[in-house]
């Protein structure tokens, strides 16, 4: 099951307050993007997060899963937390500031 746009919408809307966010549709699925870094997914209408030291002290007792088959483990959130712009903001934001820079892309030849 794809993702609706307007749960997209949702998430994107309560992400508003964050500088640098990027949402943007990715096979069906939307990837989140913060400074460059890659720090969650929505997947079939559930918000992941990727496991990082900035999250960790946002996260306690979420479970955890694979977003799709074949991915890593990561943090769903819980529907209660969706709209909470403040614990959503600070996570994303804390979590893009644990992450490791983007490796630079190699020139196409």
């Amino acid at each position: 099951m794809a993702t609706r746009p307007e749960f997209a919408d949702a998430i994107r809307q309560a992400l508003s307050g964050v500088e640098d966010v990027v949402i943007k549709p990715m096979f069906g699925e939307y990837g989140i993007w913060v400074e460059g870094k890659i720090v969650g997914l929505i997947c079939d209408d559930l918000l992941f997060l990727k496991p990082s030291k900035g999250v960790a002290a946002h996260i306690a007792g979420f479970d955890e899963a694979p977003p799709y088959p074949g991915a890593k483990p990561s943090f769903i959130v819980p529907e209660a937390y969706w709209s909470d712009k403040a614990w959503i903001t600070k996570s994303v934001i804390d979590s893009a500031h644990s992450l490791p820079a983007p490796k630079p892309k190699k020139p196409k030849p």
